[in-house]
């Protein structure tokens, strides 16, 4: 009689997770059909650099600094489904609305039937999650990585004490500090909440939980170490007041910047009339107006020179105004 009850409770959850499923990615998908080509980021060209520069080359740029998931990401929807900034939204709406399922999920096995419901409709409609599913930004990407690793412990922390679903646990929010290393002090703060809250196997499965995410950490943390060569914790960009050696590794990626600049300062101090349509070009690509793979077709330039040169004179335009 319970198991017939059990089964009915679990197929009424799976049709309205499907539900809520299906609102989240309706609205989402509405919202990005109304959005033209372009950024609205400022620095949004900067991970669709670093995934073209993936793609053709299977390696990062030189002077690459920030945390590598989202360009990764990037790079893989590229690779499956071209370089369109549609396709990738639509994979973005997708991950958006498998959230509001992860949020209400949880509600089911954390409150109630009905608080998961509410939680997932909120998501399913919250405004800057539907406007972040639709930006060329690693918001949707870092909240979905989250979500699924909440969903992880709970399932392993919370039910059984399950070392499998904890390790899964720890790899994920591995995966979230390689998106956003500010996860690293989630990831300290749930190895405490799993060591203070299981009575049994605290620390078995703490222990557990913090290795898993440390090695999701090293294959980025040796990349950093050969093309630094030095330690540099994930991103050695904004690490100056923390890490002593961080200003060291970004002084290295400054001076390729420095480089590429001098050759787009040459290239604008020769008199030619091309040079016109190509700063016209760069203009577009620094403003964010359509892609730079649509720009660079117009133009009939090279993608990656293009995005090179638009790097360049944006490097060169803040070191004007500081004076140097």
């Amino acid at each position: 009689m319970l198991s017939k009850l059990r089964e009915r409770e679990l197929a009424s959850e799976g049709k309205t997770l499907f539900v809520v499923f299906l609102i989240a990615l309706s609205i989402r998908l509405i919202f990005i059909s109304t959005l033209e080509d372009g950024y609205y980021f400022a620095d949004s060209w900067r991970f669709e650099r670093a995934a073209n520069h993936l793609v053709e080359s299977g390696a990062f740029p030189a002077d690459y600094e920030r945390a590598p998931l989202y360009s990764v990401f990037l790079g893989a929807n590229y690779y499956v489904l071209g370089n369109e900034i549609l396709a990738t939204r639509i994979v973005q709406a997708i991950m958006s609305a498998l959230v509001a399922v992860f949020i209400t999920f949880i509600g089911f096995r954390t409150c109630a039937y009905w608080v998961g419901v509410f939680a997932g409709i909120l998501w399913s409609i919250y405004p800057m999650a539907i406007f972040v599913a639709g930006t060329i930004y690693p918001a949707t990407l870092i909240t979905t990585i989250l979500a699924a690793g909440v969903m992880s412990l709970l399932l392993g922390v919370r039910r059984d004490g399950s070392i499998g679903f904890t390790v899964l646990a720890g790899l994920i929010f591995g995966l979230g500090a390689l998106t956003k290393p500010i996860v690293m002090g989630t990831i300290a703060a749930i190895t405490l909440w799993i060591f203070i809250i299981r009575e049994t196997r605290g620390i078995t499965l703490a222990a557990a939980f913090a290795i898993a995410a440390i090695i999701a950490l090293v294959p980025w943390t040796v990349r950093n170490y050969e093309v630094h060569g030095r330690l540099v914790p994930i991103e050695a960009r904004g690490l100056n007041a923390v890490v002593p050696w961080a200003d060291n590794a970004s002084a290295k990626s400054r001076e390729v910047r420095k480089r590429t600049a001098a050759a787009a300062a040459l290239l604008k101090a020769v008199e030619d009339p091309d040079n016109k349509e190509v700063e016209e070009a760069i203009a577009k690509v620094i403003l964010g107006e359509q892609s730079t793979k649509t720009i660079a077709r117009e133009y009939d330039i090279g993608r990656g020179e293009l995005q090179d040169l638009a790097d360049a004179y944006q490097e060169a335009g803040r070191r004007a105004l500081k004076g140097s």
